[in-house]
């Protein structure tokens, strides 16, 4: 009898005791699976083009960026020579819509700014919304880069509208405009901005010509119409636009002036 209370207990302890240290014994973490990092500039260029493409996927055609100088006057400094040194105007933005941008994508590094801002910049259309003298002031603190990659730019020609008054420095500040804007070499597209239809019929196509039009021959990019405020059912679109390339054209006597 008592050989076969051992040999009983025996087969418990065999059978028991592994089962019982299976319970309470912790177990194994599983070692999550090791997946190999990939950086965006290991990519095929092909596939990082199209991820820039989608970063600054927008529900607009074109962001319309305009740059004015800061109402606030800045201080003038000292130098060590006692001259006075005027600092440079404060600039400010608005965007139209004011759509979210993930320009902070070009700050990565500089492979990735050289291929992803020629991207953004083909949707983007710079201004300046009072004085144009501000798209200079702007342009000057680009890099060479991004000044050779602006693709579209609009000008105001508002304040060369008045057939009672111009101002000079009004006159001025359109003449260096389209002088540096025809130094942009990767510029595309001019786009000229009137506050409505009735701005650009009310004068003869002389007037237009000779009060601002006549500059914009320094620049050779293609030049379109846009109007601040426009009805569809106000007028002829196409027959503004056929009045606006007649202002466009330029004679022989135009062009020696």
């Amino acid at each position: 009898m008592r050989n076969k209370l051992i040999i009983c207990e025996d087969k418990i302890r065999h059978k028991a005791i592994p089962a019982i240290l299976k319970v309470f014994r912790p177990k194994p973490v599983l070692s999550e699976p090791q997946y190999k990092r990939t950086s965006l500039l290991e990519l095929p260029s092909e596939v990082r083009l199209l991820i820039y493409l989608f970063i600054f996927e927008t529900s607009c055609d074109h962001i319309l960026v305009k740059v004015d100088r800061n109402k606030r006057v800045s201080r003038s400094q000292i130098d060590e020579d006692g001259q006075d040194i005027k600092p440079p105007p404060g600039l400010s933005y608005s965007r139209t819509p004011s759509v979210p941008l993930s320009a902070s994508l070009l700050q990565t590094n500089q492979k990735i700014y050289h291929e992803a801002l020629p991207i953004l910049y083909a949707r983007v259309i710079f201004s300046a919304s009072s004085n144009p003298t501000s798209l200079m002031y702007f342009t000057d603190r680009m890099s060479e880069f991004a000044r050779n990659n602006i693709r579209q730019i609009q000008l105001y020609p508002v304040p060369l509208l008045s057939e009672c008054f111009i101002r000079e420095r009004d006159l001025l500040s359109w003449n260096v405009i389209c002088a540096a804007v025809a130094e942009l070499p990767g510029l595309r597209r001019l786009i000229i901005s009137y506050p409505r239809p009735e701005s650009l019929e009310q004068s003869t196509v002389e007037f237009h010509r000779s009060h601002y039009a006549k500059w914009l021959k320094l620049v050779q990019a293609e030049k379109s119409l846009v109007f601040d405020e426009f009805e569809e059912g106000s007028g002829d679109m196409e027959r503004y636009r056929e009045r606006f390339r007649k202002i466009m054209e330029y004679t022989d006597d135009m062009s020696e002036n």
